[in-house]
Order: C-alpha cells, then structure tokens, then sequence
C-alpha cells in the first residue's frame, strides 16, 4: 500500500493558508491537520505532532517515548485518510523520508507538504500543487473498516459436552475461536472461585453476569459454557442468570476530548468503560474483546465520537483493558484500599537477613565482624554454637 504526497508553497507566509487548511480538516472528519514548530530534531517530535493533532498530552503518556507504531494506530483508529503538513520547511529530509515510509506507504494515507516559503528542498521534492486546487479537491468519506466476523452457530449442549459437539461440528479455525472464549471465561471465573468462601458468593455472582454478558447469541452461550464449566470444576452451586445492572450516564464532550488524551489504547478504554457501564474495577477487568464491538462495551452504546477508542484496542483475550487492578483473576482486597499499614521488620532483623543474605551468595564471601552490630554478630555467635554442639 502506498500513496504519494504533495508540496504547496505559501510563498506568503500567509497565517490565512493555516486557517484554511485547519478550516478543511474541521469540516471533513479524514483530514489531520499536523503543525509542525521550529527546531524540530528528532522523529519523536514528529510522532508527538502527530499525536497531538488528534488529542493526545503529554501529560498521559504511558510509556517514556512514544513510537511510529503509536501513530499508525491511532491515525487508523480515527480513520484518517488525508494528512496536511503545516510548516513542513522545519522538516528535514531524513524525517520527511520516515513520514512518506509510515504514513504514505504502510497506510496508504497521503501527505500535503506546506511550505511556509519557497525553498529549494520544497520545489525539487514533488510537484507543487496550488493551495486552491488543493483545498477544492473531491474527497471521499472516510472508509467504514472491517466488520468483524459473526460467530459460528455452536451446538446447545451441556458444558461438559460443549467443547467435544464443537470439535466435531465446527471447522479448525471456528473451533480454535470458539475455544478461545471457553477457555478464557473458565479461566477468568477461576480465579475468583479459587478465593471463594461463602461471605463472597454474591461478589462471584457479580463476576458471573459481566462473563456471560454479549451482543451476539452465540457468543453469550460460548461464554456462558466456560463460566458454568468454572463453578462445576471448583464446586460452586449453579447461579441464577439475572440480567447485568449496568449504571451508565451520558458522555460529555469535555469528557470524550480527556479520554483521547491517552496514548495507550487500553488505558483510554478502561476510562471509556468505566464511564459507559458504571462498573467497579474488578467488573472492568473481566471484560473481554469479544464483549467489545465497534460501537458498545458490554450493550451500552459508545458515542460516536469515542469510537475511534473501541478500535484501537488491540485484539487480545483477557484483559484487554489497562485496570488499575492487581490481577483479574485474583480478586482478593487491595491491601492499600482497605488502609492496611504494612509492618516494616525491626531494624536488628533487617541488619541480620542483609548479612546473611550476603553469606549466602557463595564460599569466598566474608563479611567482617567489626561492621556488623552487636545484636547481630550476637545472633551468628548463637548459630555457630549450634552448629559446634
């Protein structure tokens, strides 16, 4: 896939050329505007221009840097199929080839070069377009994207019996995907039997409605089979199958503009879902991709222009959002929310487990005497006695 780029030189200067470019990227959704300032050096900064065009800070940056994969994601997620470059003088040719390779060729999207004056690089790179020719072109609708697969109808059988009617009846890749989900929802439900004493049945209750809960029928009865299969593998009596309660409340715009903050998809998923279905962290962490589809997180419709999030979370099993939770399948009480002060050993104790930890690294370790305390070197007199005895 590729796609060529054009140059427009604004032999002017003219802030007028940066109205009309940002003008055309307002009103048609699959064009980025990107500003590019002075004294760029680097890709990062070019990536980060990128970024920043469409929403993305700093300030919620998940990783240290951010990478060319970072903005290939997200331009694909906002479906974006045109680029404007303003200011692209500040651009050199090493960072204008990496543009034209990430953008042109692996996305197929094409790039507008806008000089703000007239340089040699700008007329030797391509042929210069007119800015008015450019901003009077025809230009389609974004693309639609895939529709995911539909789910292969599956047999209605016992979940002891599902997954033997599904290997005979279904073909090798529908069989694997089918798998997938059963394994995956035995697994997630697992865990939270394992810790299971009778206080914290309603709690695998809870678990239980958010794991059976899909769009599509076949799906919800995938899943289902692996959650049943769970409780009869850890002996946990049959639960009632009541609708989920979900407590979602209206996205606001100034909401939608902090999620498109984040840089990492799945940690803008996980406050997407949080608002959309009103659940509790460790609900949050049992939903799967399979529960995601393009427009809804668990059935409860996601505004339009928070999609783009939807489709950038990647296509894993469980989990797929980023939860500040320590394990989805260990739902025990986080000792930090239940205010559990962690009792740090007496100082003695401390000095002691050091040098021994230090004897124990191997033969030729020594450790002398007069650096360690009294209590201590009292404490290795005890162990030597012992060993004389």
């Amino acid at each position: 896939m590729s796609a060529a780029f054009a140059v427009i030189v604004d032999r002017e200067d003219d802030i007028a050329t940066v109205r009309a470019i940002r003008a055309l990227a307002a009103r048609e959704p699959g064009v980025l505007a990107v500003s590019i300032v002075p004294g760029v050096r680097s890709e990062t900064e070019v990536i980060w221009a990128i970024l920043r065009a469409l929403g993305k800070r700093i300030d919620q940056l998940t990783n240290n840097k951010v990478w060319w994969f970072d903005a290939e994601r997200w331009l694909t997620a906002h479906r974006i199929n045109e680029i404007a470059v303003l200011c692209a003088q500040h651009l050199d040719e090493h960072m204008i080839d990496e543009l034209t390779a990430h953008v042109c060729r692996r996305l197929g999207v094409p790039v507008a070069l806008i000089y703000g004056r007239s340089t040699r690089r700008a007329a030797a790179a391509a042929a210069v377009t007119n800015l008015g020719d450019y901003l009077a072109r025809k230009r389609d609708p974004p693309p639609g994207g895939d529709q995911a697969a539909p789910w292969p109808a599956v047999p209605r059988s016992h979940p002891l019996r599902f997954r033997y009617d599904c290997w005979r009846e279904l073909g090798a890749e529908q069989f694997a995907r089918v798998e997938r989900s059963l394994f995956g929802c035995m697994t997630m439900l697992g865990g939270w039997c394992r810790s299971s004493e009778p206080s914290r049945l309603p709690e695998i209750e809870r678990a239980f409605r958010v794991l059976i809960e899909a769009d599509d029928s076949e799906l919800a009865y995938i899943r289902r089979c692996g959650v049943e299969l769970a409780l009869i593998t850890h002996q946990v009596p049959a639960l009632p199958a009541a609708p989920l309660s979900l407590r979602p409340h209206p996205v606001t715009a100034r909401e939608i503009d902090a999620l498109h903050a984040h840089t990492n998809p799945a940690r803008a998923g996980y406050e997407l879902a949080k608002l959309i279905t009103g659940l509790p962290d460790e609900l949050l962490a049992l939903i799967g991709y399979e529960q995601i589809t393009d427009d809804a997180i668990l059935g409860c419709a996601v505004p339009q222009a928070a999609r783009p999030i939807l489709r950038a979370i990647e296509e894993r099993h469980e989990p797929v959002l980023d939860i500040p939770w320590p394990d989805a399948a260990d739902p025990g009480e986080n000792p930090v929310e239940r205010n559990i002060a962690i009792e740090e050993p007496p100082a003695g104790e401390r000095d002691f487990a050091t040098a021994l930890g230090s004897l124990l690294r191997g033969r030729s370790v020594r450790v002398p005497c007069r650096e360690l305390p009294r209590p201590v070197r009292l404490r290795f007199e005890a162990l030597s006695d012992r060993r004389d005895s």
